[in-house]
C-alpha cells in the first residue's frame, strides 16, 4: 500500500501556517503530523495538497493508493482501521472522510 496525506481542504483554517506547507507539515511537538504517520505506519507517505505546493512536497502514487486526511494525529487504532481498507472503501468521521483507499487519488 501507498499512503498519501491529503489536505482535504482543511488547509484554509490553517492559514497563514498552510499558505507554505502541507496540513501534514506543521509540527504537533518535536514531530510533524507526516513523520508521527510514518512512525506509526512504519513506511514512506507523501502529499496531495496545493498545486503551488506540490513541487517542494511530491505526491507519489501506485496502483493502491490510502489517502489519510494530513491534518489527523495517528494512532495506533486509526492505523489498524486505515490498513483494513478494501480498494473503493472510506473511513468516516461523523460527515468527514478519514481515510479512503483507491487505484488513483
Amino acid at each position: 500500500m501507498n499512503y498519501i496525506l491529503a489536505d482535504f481542504n482543511k488547509h484554509r483554517a490553517l492559514l497563514p501556517f498552510t499558505y507554505t506547507r502541507p496540513t501534514s507539515a506543521i509540527r504537533c511537538g518535536i514531530l510533524t503530523l507526516k513523520e508521527k504517520w510514518e512512525q506509526r505506519l512504519n513506511t514512506n507517505v507523501s502529499h496531495l495538497t496545493e498545486d503551488y505546493l506540490q513541487t517542494k512536497y511530491p505526491l507519489t502514487e501506485t496502483n493502491d493508493n490510502v489517502v489519510i486526511a494530513g491534518n489527523i494525529f495517528a494512532t495506533n487504532e486509526l492505523c489498524e482501521a486505515i490498513n483494513a481498507l478494501k480498494l473503493g472503501q472510506k473511513l468516516m468521521y461523523n460527515d468527514t472522510v478519514v481515510a479512503y483507499r483507491a487505484t488513483a487519488v
